[in-house]
């Protein structure tokens, strides 16, 4: 008998023994054993409990040309369960469900004003951090009133709520700079640094018709508790000095007082936006030079004119200063409050760690003396017009 009819058998025996160790899925779960979380939202209960909205996605069926439906049409549905801990509430969500929660695709998490001032919140994130089925790009948002009331709004576009508040942060972000961002990890990290303070969007519920969500500026987290917060004017202030300033327009008062009166203003659109921080931390205060640089065309006249070149260079210097005083603004009201959000204090600790241990401990106070200063530079590109002669650099 030939050796390669004698092998070849030896090998299929050899191969089948390694099957007798592999291990088998005998933990595994089905689609129908899970229920697909979108979003969850945090409460505290008036006996001290915590209160978890979470929002699942309801798969539909089709026959045909056919869609099912869920409630009310809504491909989704939300449960509240309460119980001494997030983790213990999140066990109880089979007992309302008959499915597992499945936390892989959660888009947002919910956390309620009233809850976020009087309780760490990363505390009642740990579980999200420790769990492996959270993502941490999961956006994290404070809301005005008990985040159970914003589940049942119904999405303009999106197919769920948690969605819709997902996208509001995104574009507004993206194509405001009136927003920013939070993930799970962003916080993680902000909470961490040698300055504890972090950023986290603001949403509030609209009295129109149909009712929305609108994002109205960003709650100032101190130490794991909400401290403040500040409007989507000073958002722009803050992403302007961080240079994430991303997309958006500068609104600057008209020229002349008669308009100014009235509030009137013009509005440059931002195509680009850079600013270079250069900290002087050997003086005593302290010297922090911002130098912003702004390039962008005319988005709206309501009370200026730009025909001659003279014109655009007059209004460059008037939006140079409008958006100087409006930055040292933002700057006065920080060191007020003694809130170190642009993040000097962690400036400090990259470039010298061995000064900032020897000031970490009066930082507040050392921030709130700190001299600012602020160079603006604007550049008009354009009018903004599509037609006719236009202002261009030379």
């Amino acid at each position: 008998m030939p050796i390669k009819a004698i092998t070849f058998p030896i090998k299929i025996l050899i191969a089948g023994s390694f099957l007798i160790f592999l291990s088998g899925c005998w933990n595994s779960l089905e689609l129908t054993d899970l229920a697909y979380v979108m979003g969850v939202g945090i409460d505290q209960t008036e006996d001290g409990q915590i209160e978890l909205t979470t929002q699942m996605y309801s798969p539909t069926q089709t026959i045909g040309a056919q869609g099912g439906s869920t409630t009310e049409g809504r491909p989704y549905f939300s449960v509240i369960t309460k119980d001494e801990s997030v983790y213990e509430a999140i066990r109880d969500i089979p007992l309302h469900v008959g499915r597992k929660a499945q936390w892989s695709h959660m888009r947002i998490i919910l956390i309620g004003e009233e809850f976020a001032r009087e309780n760490d919140i990363s505390d009642v994130l740990d579980f999200f951090y420790r769990d492996h089925e959270p993502r941490f790009l999961s956006h994290v948002l404070i809301t005005k009133g008990r985040t159970s009331d914003y589940w049942n709004i119904k999405p303009f576009i999106e197919r769920t709520t948690a969605q819709q508040l997902r996208t509001i942060q995104e574009s507004g972000t993206a194509n405001s700079s009136k927003s920013k961002e939070t993930r799970l990890l962003d916080l993680a990290l902000q909470l961490n640094y040698p300055v504890k303070l972090a950023t986290v969007p603001y949403i509030e519920r609209t009295s129109q018709t149909p009712e929305s969500v609108v994002s109205t500026g960003l709650a100032i987290v101190s130490d794991g508790k909400m401290h403040d917060r500040i409007s989507t004017a000073d958002v722009h202030n803050l992403l302007i000095l961080t240079d994430d300033y991303n997309s958006g327009t500068i609104e600057y008062p008209c020229q002349d007082k008669e308009n100014q009166q009235k509030n009137r203003s013009d509005t440059l659109e931002v195509s680009q936006l850079k600013t270079k921080l250069s900290p002087n931390f050997s003086e005593s205060p302290p010297t922090i030079h911002f130098s912003t640089k702004v390039e962008g065309h005319i988005g709206e006249f309501q009370c200026s004119t730009m025909t001659t070149d003279e014109e655009r260079q007059e209004l460059q210097v008037h939006i140079e200063n409008a958006l100087k005083t409006q930055l040292e603004a933002f700057i006065t009201y920080l060191q007020d409050e003694k809130l170190d959000v642009i993040g000097i204090g962690n400036t400090l600790y990259r470039k010298d760690p061995k000064l900032w241990e020897k000031q970490k401990e009066n930082w507040e106070q050392i921030f709130s003396e700190i001299k600012f200063e602020i160079d603006v530079e604007v550049i008009i590109k354009s009018t903004g017009m599509t037609t006719g002669a236009d202002l261009t650099e030379g």
